[in-house]
């Protein structure tokens, strides 16, 4: 695994707490995470997990 992907990796489990523990929005989670596009998060995030951040949101909610 190079820097990139490390860098990525720690991301995409970042954004993935996120997703679950608070009720922040997806453009505030990307900025938290460090990207500064929101569409570029769902991009990368959508090529990781196969599913949209607001998909993986509405999967794993604990009712």
């Amino acid at each position: 695994m190079n820097y990139t992907q490390l860098v990525r990796s720690f991301r995409m489990i970042e954004a993935k707490k996120m997703l679950l523990a608070t009720k922040d929005p997806i453009e505030s989670i990307a900025r938290q995470v460090g990207y500064t596009s929101p569409d570029t998060f769902t991009k990368v995030f959508k090529k990781e997990t196969g599913m949209t951040p607001t998909h993986y949101r509405r999967l794993n909610q604990n009712f």
